[in-house]
């Protein structure tokens, strides 16, 4: 099955493993108000990972909308942790929808 969630975000400059910032620490001092999650994990209502990448949500918020709203799909942002590698491999589904620190775009 293909990934449409990453190829519309791909397709719209949102590659997979984006980087907004070479150096974190001074992105978050040139933009101290803004969400910003870096290596944010975006699952689908199945607890797949369909996309990971640095995301300034205050920036970027309209783009996972457009996204979940042209698929007809919601998906789930999620900082990396604790959402990534082998915790979520091994019960992604539970970790996709734990409601601490994820943000909810619905088609």
């Amino acid at each position: 099955m293909e990934n449409k969630v990453g190829q519309y975000l791909e397709a719209h400059g949102f590659i997979e493993g984006r980087l907004i910032a070479v150096s974190k620490s001074l992105y978050r001092e040139a933009y101290p108000k803004h969400i910003v999650l870096f290596n944010a994990c975006l699952f689908n209502t199945k607890g797949k990972e369909v996309w990971w990448g640095d995301v300034d949500l205050t920036r970027d918020w309209k783009m996972f909308y457009e996204t979940a709203r042209a698929l007809n799909e919601t998906l789930i942002l999620t900082p990396e942790t604790p959402y990534r590698f082998h915790w979520a491999k091994r019960n992604s589904k539970r970790h996709a929808n734990n409601r601490r620190h994820r943000y909810c775009f619905t088609g």
